[in-house]
């Protein structure tokens, strides 16, 4: 299994979690990366920085799938909500004006 960390230097840490040493590097955010959310039935990790736009990652061979843009402020959070619309069938997306 894997465990995900965060980081301030942009980027994100995969650490195996038998070993906990450090498997790869996500890297692709701008600015400091805060906030971290795994999606069980997608097998995805979503990501939110101190940036406008949210990536979505493939943690078992570390990639970046894709970013959803769209904000306008930097994100303060990412979230996985089960039983939400499918886009592309291997993302979930939801979205709301506040």
């Amino acid at each position: 299994g894997l465990l995900a960390s965060a980081s301030m230097d942009t980027t994100i840490g995969l650490w195996d979690n038998r070993t906990l040493k450090r498997r790869s590097v996500l890297r692709g955010h701008k600015k400091a990366c805060f906030k971290l959310a795994y999606h069980p039935d997608f097998h995805l990790l979503l990501s939110a920085a101190c940036e406008s736009s949210a990536l979505v990652w493939n943690p078992f061979c570390a990639k970046n799938i894709c970013q959803l843009d769209g904000h306008f402020s930097p994100l303060i959070g990412v979230q996985a909500i089960a039983g939400t619309p499918c886009v592309g069938g291997w993302v979930r997306v939801v979205s709301w004006d506040a």
